[in-house]
């Protein structure tokens, strides 16, 4: 009876150990992912913002063109 007490009492806390232990060593993949270079994504939005203005900016000298006649 004091054998099955003390276990009822050390087994949630072995479990948790021994969840804890195979998690920091990389036994189960990580909860969250790190992001993956984010300066790639940045390099990508410039890039698209620059080609947003060219298509603008050749938008304004049709309409430009258009007004002139």
């Amino acid at each position: 009876m004091i054998i099955n007490l003390s276990f009822n009492k050390i087994l949630p806390f072995l479990a948790l150990n021994l969840f804890l232990l195979k998690y920091s060593y990389g036994m189960f993949k990580p909860l969250h992912q790190p992001h993956f270079n984010p300066n790639n994504l940045v390099g990508e939005q410039i890039n698209l913002i620059e080609k947003t203005e060219k298509e603008f900016r050749s938008l304004l000298a049709k309409v430009d063109e258009f007004e002139g006649f």
